[in-house]
């Protein structure tokens, strides 16, 4: 079956990036042939109307209503190639990519494919990515198609809901024409029962379907040593710091990161610079322990067998998380006081029985594919 994905734009995130290789993998491995969708990564300028908008700009600059750079957009377009050197490489030689201008797919033929799977990620959450395009992500485009729909590990990305009651009604019309429906978080489910009036299963993220295996030769050689406490913070702050030097203080180790600034505008270009995602990857192999905010990185944690603490990220919100916790039993690892902190070190986990825990969810996962698909 040819088979086109849908998910959030891929750019410098880690996480992202993963969960698209990882759908396409797996999907691949159950003999179908993959492309999916991204945003076209070149600059798009009216050269009719640009003009108008650097005199514009120039007459706001004299009345001090414009600091930016009078070129924002090759400004822009510039610092996006910097920040993302190192991590579209490898969204170009490893996912399997068809690049459109914006988000409406318009240029999709009828027959060109004959099943879309929306997913994953927060590719539900309209401000993460498809604003007011996000019926594209329940497939508008092709709604008079007859073709299989299916989302697998959508996410919604937060416990409230986001959506306007017109996009509400919107979606709920474009759902009811789905194969299956999956979520990635167990609050998902209920949103999609309440707002969309569809049932839909719980299942794991794309990354949790592979092996560490998979991961592993993606990095051309390993480098066999560990280095201490990875730190994966998405959002700094204060408490933050407070947390990793508790916990650097009472392990007695090194700390390390593997990740740039790409979206904090203070820090200078070099640091905002992302590394590899086979660097990424290689951290997990290297650490003792690892400190995070990420969803993801709770993820490749449990993959790899690390033992973690996660920082809840009231902003990013915790329903993502809380629920990846509770599917293995490790709700006792999101650290919300500085005072929680030696006591969840000093936790040991059982991986034994975390790797019990994700064969059954495996299994349940892949049988939803393979059920909405055929």
């Amino acid at each position: 079956m040819n088979i086109a994905i849908i998910t959030l734009p891929l750019s410098s995130n880690y996480g992202g990036i993963l969960q698209a290789y990882a759908l396409q993998k797996v999907l691949q491995g159950m003999g179908h042939q993959t492309t999916t969708f991204d945003t076209d990564k070149t600059l798009h300028i009216n050269r009719l109307t640009y003009p108008v908008h650097i005199l514009a700009r120039l007459i706001f600059r004299c009345i001090g209503k414009w600091d930016a750079p009078l070129l924002y957009e090759y400004a822009l377009d510039k610092e996006f190639k910097e920040i993302t050197q190192y991590t579209l490489p490898f969204v170009y030689k490893h996912i399997h990519i068809r690049s459109f201008r914006d988000l409406n797919f318009s240029e999709v033929k009828e027959f060109e494919y004959d099943a879309f799977v929306v997913g994953s990620d927060q590719v539900w959450r309209p401000k993460m990515g498809f604003g007011d395009r996000i019926p594209s992500a329940f497939l508008d485009f092709t709604s008079s198609w007859s073709v299989k729909r299916l989302s697998y590990a959508a996410s919604f990305g937060s416990e409230e809901w986001e959506y306007s009651p017109n996009t509400t009604g919107k979606c709920a019309k474009l759902v009811q024409k789905f194969n299956g429906v999956s979520v990635r978080e167990k609050n998902g489910v209920t949103l999609c029962r309440r707002h969309f009036n569809v049932d839909a299963e719980h299942v794991l993220d794309p990354t949790l379907l592979l092996q560490t295996s998979d991961y592993k030769q993606l990095i051309a050689k390993e480098t066999g040593r560990k280095r201490g406490i990875m730190t994966y913070i998405l959002d700094e702050s204060e408490q933050k710091q407070a947390i990793i030097d508790k916990a650097r203080c009472y392990l007695k180790m090194d700390l390390f990161k593997v990740n740039g600034y790409p979206y904090d505008r203070s820090k200078s270009m070099e640091e905002r610079i992302q590394p590899p995602v086979e660097e990424w990857i290689q951290g997990f192999i290297d650490a003792n322990f690892v400190i995070t905010d990420s969803f993801h990185a709770c993820v490749f944690s449990i993959l790899f067998h690390k033992p973690f603490i996660v920082i809840g990220n009231q902003e990013r919100g915790l329903s993502r998380i809380q629920s990846l916790l509770d599917s293995f039993d490790l709700e006792s690892r999101m650290l919300l006081s500085i005072d929680d902190c030696s006591g969840i070190i000093a936790n040991e986990i059982e991986w034994e029985n975390i790797e019990n825990r994700l064969s059954e969810l495996r299994i349940k996962s892949m049988e939803f594919l393979s059920k909405s698909l055929n």
